[in-house]
């Protein structure tokens, strides 16, 4: 690996990882200036289980921030700059997207005022090129034209963030790229970096200080999955329905027990089992209220005419 100063190529993507100390800097941002300017854009800020996906993202300046829920639960997307609000905006499921415009460069911190542990930094910056690193400080700056680029970090650990209106990040020095030279892994190494001090904290005294730990992996793949439709109160309607088709559908696996020949105990086991699957289809998007229907008038209908089928048989014996 190599510090900055010396000259790389461009054979290969610009590949790197930043240290924060000893340790490897989450989610740092690294930020090239040159000439030009990053363009305004549309970027996304996803709710999900308790979660702002993604935790950290780079936008430029004018761009267009879409704000969605997919929780079940109601949020607020409370933007802080410079320990002033930008702006605090309540998000519903099933309400539609809101969008806000990211004017100057920056950093905006991301709370919400209902969940503490909900966090997100949106890092406004013209810089041409910019990567987030991974949870283990790499990143990839993708292909470069030959010249001298200024390089700068920000890093969510640290409270370094930019005065309003001012691009955000340290100085970490200047990169030379060549055409001419082998390509090589960037080592960005920062000193350590004291803990971030929460809006809430600055607030409440030291004993309140905490950094919001990173959703796990599993959370942030089911950002990536939407809700089947419906949505929104015709979720409602069709869950109703939802109980109705689980009790037709315990019925069904009864009266296929019985010409199996399969005794009473498998047939509510089974009964059981579709009831518990029905209700973990929101893991692939089914609507929470239409998956706990279903799973329910499973259940429902095994209990009682599972019960109903085994005093007849009790009766005829």
């Amino acid at each position: 690996m190599m510090g900055l100063g010396a000259r790389i190529a461009i054979a290969e993507p610009i590949v790197g990882r930043v240290w924060s100390g000893d340790q490897p800097a989450a989610r740092a941002v690294v930020l090239l200036d040159s000439e030009g300017a990053a363009q305004p854009s549309t970027a996304r800020l996803d709710e999900v289980w308790l979660s702002f996906v993604p935790r950290v993202q780079v936008v430029a300046p004018g761009s267009t921030l879409v704000l969605t829920n997919a929780d079940d639960e109601s949020h607020t997307v409370h933007a802080w700059s410079g320990g002033a609000t930008l702006w605090n905006r309540g998000t519903v499921r099933g309400e539609g997207p809101q969008r806000v415009t990211l004017t100057g460069p920056g950093v905006i911190d991301i709370t919400c005022d209902i969940h503490d542990s909900m966090h997100a930094f949106i890092v406004v910056s013209a810089s041409a090129h910019s990567a987030v690193a991974d949870l283990d400080g790499r990143f990839s700056l993708g292909e470069l034209a030959p010249g001298r680029y200024h390089v700068r970090v920000w890093r969510p650990d640290a409270n370094d963030d930019a005065t309003p209106g001012h691009e955000p990040g340290r100085d970490a020095g200047f990169l030379d790229v060549s055409s001419n030279l082998p390509n090589t892994a960037l080592d960005l190494r920062l000193p350590p970096a004291p803990p971030r001090v929460t809006h809430e904290a600055l607030a409440l005294g030291p004993a309140h200080e905490h950094t919001p730990s990173e959703p796990p992996a599993w959370m942030r793949w089911l950002a990536s999955v939407h809700p089947w439709p419906p949505d929104g109160p015709w979720a409602w309607v069709l869950a109703g329905l939802a109980v109705a088709g689980g009790i037709l559908l315990a019925i069904a696996n009864l009266r296929f027990a019985t010409r199996r020949g399969w005794s009473r105990l498998s047939a509510v086991l089974i009964g059981c089992a579709l009831a518990f699957v029905s209700g973990t289809l929101i893991i692939v998007g089914l609507h929470v209220a239409v998956a706990a229907a279903l799973g329910f008038g499973v259940f429902i209908g095994t209990a009682i005419f599972g019960a109903g089928s085994g005093e007849e048989e009790r009766a005829t014996k």
